[in-house]
Order: structure tokens, then C-alpha cells, then sequence
């Protein structure tokens, strides 16, 4: 099998850090090999979530909690990439704690591009989007930094029809939105269905679709292929009083059909959320800077090394 990236590669209609400009990834370019996991993503598109209230048929996420995700992904080069992934999710996973406050429009989040063990260049920080401030604000916290605080706006993200012009906000589940909410808890998740295979502690809500979509090859051509992508929500069947479930895993994968002697191909994603899961308001202070805060401008973020060999930005 081909190695994976240090950082989870960022599938499209999926994910982007909070801390660079939002854009379409092409899922679909050829991979480059390299080491091992990366890229996960925040940042728009607002249409008020109202709990209790839901104009949907799926159950209520629980939206206000602190977890440590665990992450993984695997390609369908060989076959089922979800195969190498589940392995990777219970070995190796990719490891990111999130803040998640969507009443109050804000989430923390450290390893923010979901590098691979070993491979975070800035292991110590956390990074804060503040999208309810004017303008929305960006916080960076790492206490062994020379500046322990910086202070920042957000950069813009894409607008619902797609250009990223927008300002950042902190967005919802809408079609196809990359935005702080799915950066998260993932894309698509009104439009699935309840379906068979869960248990007694969990549901599962799934959405397949297909559409056709020019891939190109490693050797330079360009066809067109059916690419088929299914979104999997694993529901806590658990009801808080809130009358809001817990989201225990969500699986994004895509099948692109380039081999045809494999019974399976395809692309696979994997984010659990049950690990030192904790619902509800968080501390206040979580969300407040540190003492002597530096504000500056995006262009004077200074970068880390980059050595990922060939991952999406």
C-alpha cells in the first residue's frame, strides 16, 4: 500500500485549519507518497441552528462539548481504504482536542491541521476562532512560544454560492459548506437518512450520492468517472436533557472507480469523538486571551517548517 501524509489530506467539500484562507481542495489530484496522516478544516456560512425547533428530520447534535478527536484516513490505491484507516484509528490515530461551542459561535482547537503523531511542528499551540466578535477573531495560545498570545481577524471564508469572499462566520450543515461547524462534525449531515447497522447505544445516518467528475490520472490524462461519496453519522441513541445526542464517529469516504479488478476503491476519512467527551459550557476563560496579547496581521503569522511532502495545504 502507499504511504499516507503526515497530515490528514483534505477531501473536497470537507475541511480546512481555522488559520488559512478556506478554499476547495481537489480530492482528486494524484498523491504524491510520503510518511503518515493530516488536514482537517473551519470557518462561514451562517443559518441559525434552533434546537428543539428543527426543521430537519435527524436528531439534534449535541453542539456545545470538549472532546479529543481521534482521526484517521486510507486511499483506495489497493482497495478499501477504510481497511488501513480503522487499523490506523485504533494504532496510530491522529489526535486533536476541540473546544465546540456553537451556541456561542466559537471552538478552540489544538493540532488544527491534524498532523500525525510526531509530526506537529507547534505541538504546544491552540488555536481560537471567536466568530461572534466584530470583526471575528482569531486567538493563537502556546506558552512556550517566545510571544505566548497573538491576536488576529479571521481570514475570509467562501460564501454560499461558493466564492470566498465572505467574512468568517461560523456556519451550520448546509450542502457542500466548509465552514467552522462541518470543519468539525463533518458535511451533508441533513441529508441523511436513517439506516440499518447501528446498536443500542448508537444510530446511524448516512447520505450516498454520485456524481460525475473529471479525475485526473498521475500519468498527465484526464477522464470522466462516476465518484460516489457517502457521509456516515454514528448518533449516541443517549438523549440529553437538552433533548440534543451526542455524535460518537462520522466516515466520510469516496469511491472513484480507476481499478476495476478491485471489488472496492476508495477514499476513507474517520473522526471519533467519545474520548474525555464532556458536554456542555466550558470555562469561560477558555476564550479569553492571555495577558499582553500581540495583535497582528495574517501576513505576519510566522510560518512553520513545512515538511509535508506532497499533502493539500
Amino acid at each position: 500500500t502507499r504511504p499516507s501524509p503526515p497530515r490528514l489530506q483534505a477531501p473536497s467539500r470537507g475541511y480546512r485549519s481555522i488559520r488559512t484562507p478556506a478554499r476547495r481542495v481537489r480530492a482528486l489530484q494524484p498523491r504524491r507518497p510520503s510518511v503518515a496522516v493530516g488536514s482537517m478544516l473551519p470557518s462561514f456560512s451562517l443559518v441559525a441552528l434552533v434546537a428543539g425547533a428543527s426543521a430537519h428530520s435527524q436528531p439534534d447534535l449535541t453542539l456545545q462539548f470538549y472532546a479529543e478527536i481521534h482521526a484517521s484516513n486510507g486511499y483506495g490505491h489497493d482497495g478499501d481504504g477504510c481497511v488501513p484507516a480503522e487499523q490506523q484509528l485504533v494504532e496510530t490515530p491522529t489526535i486533536s482536542k476541540v473546544w465546540f461551542d456553537q451556541p456561542g459561535q466559537r471552538l478552540a482547537q489544538t493540532n488544527p491541521d491534524l498532523w500525525a503523531p510526531g509530526y506537529d511542528p507547534q505541538p504546544n499551540l491552540t488555536v481560537v476562532g471567536l466568530f461572534a466578535d466584530d470583526p471575528p477573531t482569531e486567538l493563537d495560545l502556546d506558552p512556550t512560544a517566545p510571544d505566548a498570545c497573538y491576536t488576529e481577524p479571521l481570514p475570509p471564508g467562501f460564501c454560499p454560492n461558493g466564492t470566498a469572499a465572505c467574512p468568517a462566520s461560523f456556519g451550520d450543515f448546509g450542502f457542500g459548506n466548509l465552514n467552522a461547524l462541518t470543519s468539525i462534525l463533518g458535511s451533508n449531515y441533513y441529508n441523511t437518512s436513517l439506516v440499518d447497522g447501528g446498536g443500542p447505544d448508537e444510530d446511524l445516518w448516512r447520505w450516498v450520492w454520485t456524481e460525475e467528475q473529471l479525475v485526473p490520472l498521475e500519468n498527465g490524462t484526464v477522464v470522466e468517472k462516476n465518484i460516489t461519496r457517502n457521509y456516515t453519522y454514528h448518533v449516541s441513541t443517549e438523549v440529553r436533557p437538552d433533548g440534543t445526542r451526542p455524535l460518537k464517529k462520522f466516515v466520510w469516504t469516496q469511491s472513484i472507480p480507476l481499478e476495476p479488478a478491485l471489488p472496492v476503491h476508495r477514499d476513507c476519512f474517520m473522526f471519533t469523538y467519545t474520548t474525555d467527551y464532556a458536554p456542555g459550557p466550558m470555562d469561560p476563560a477558555r476564550w479569553e486571551p492571555l495577558p499582553d496579547c500581540v495583535n497582528r496581521t495574517a501576513t505576519d503569522r510566522p510560518r512553520a517548517p513545512n515538511v509535508v511532502q506532497g499533502a493539500a495545504p
